[in-house]
């Protein structure tokens, strides 16, 4: 009896990975604000503009990652506003 072969995973295309990168750094602005409506976070200060940047560090790190390239301007603003 023979295992079927496993098939590689459809990779993600440009518009996929975009859509799923803007969606997780929502997520992750979601959870920031959070901390400021709890407390644990002051509105715009160094701490909270730092973890605003970090969202867009880690999308583009993994943009090319992905793509091998970096984002354009239009790009990143579709994806962060």
């Amino acid at each position: 009896m023979s295992t079927p072969e496993l098939s590689p995973e459809k990779p993600e295309t440009q518009k996929e990975l975009m859509a799923r990168l803007e969606k997780e750094g929502m997520n992750k602005m979601q959870q920031l604000n959070a901390k400021i409506d709890r407390g644990e976070l002051p509105p715009f200060g160094k701490e909270h503009m730092d973890q605003v940047m970090q969202v867009m560090k880690d999308g583009e790190k993994e943009f090319v990652e992905n793509t091998g390239r970096n984002m354009t301007y239009a790009e990143m603003r579709a994806m962060y506003g």
